[in-house]
Formats: structure tokens, sequence, C-alpha cells
């Protein structure tokens, strides 16, 4: 499956307002939260998985599901909605 990228039409998109404003004023956000994974990680440890690649696929899974989370910005300016995002994560090697 290949990644696209469609442009929304701001004419019909019921947040333009809302995306306008916040690109003027040039903001970002971060979240930071504090979860209990006790439980997932005692189901983890039972079927012999890694937290880190767990934690991953759980995070590309919501963010596949929730269209907000696919928004960007392409390189001249257009809101749009990408198809799907996989991630991109650090594999470390021994060597």
């Amino acid at each position: 499956m290949s990644f696209t990228f469609e442009p929304i039409d701001l004419d019909t998109y019921p947040r333009r307002a809302h995306f306008e404003a916040f690109r003027e004023m040039k903001l970002s956000y971060s979240v930071t939260v504090t979860i209990d994974v006790t439980e997932l990680r005692s189901e983890l440890r039972k079927r012999g998985l890694r937290a880190y690649p767990a934690q991953i696929w759980m995070l590309s899974d919501v963010v596949n599901r929730i269209p907000e989370f696919r928004m960007s910005v392409d390189p001249e300016g257009r809101l749009g909605l990408f198809n799907r995002l996989e991630p991109l994560n650090t594999v470390f090697n021994d060597e």
C-alpha cells in the first residue's frame, strides 16, 4: 500500500477558521501524561513480547484510526490528510 496525501479543500473544511488562526500563530503542542502500564507489562511478559515495539504498534494503530492525527501541511503549505502513517523507530544493533 502506498502513502497518499490528500489536500483538504479549505473552502468546505468546517474547522478552517481554527486552522488559519493557529497557522498564523505558528504554534505547536505536545502532551505528556503519566499512565499505569502495570497490566500491559504483565501481559507482554506472559506473551514474550517487548514493551517498546508493543507501544509503537499501539500508538500507530491509534494514529491510523483517527484522521486528525494523520493531518499535516505539505511543502506548499496546504492542509491535508495522509491515508496512513507508519512509524520509523530505532533498532539498536550490538555491533
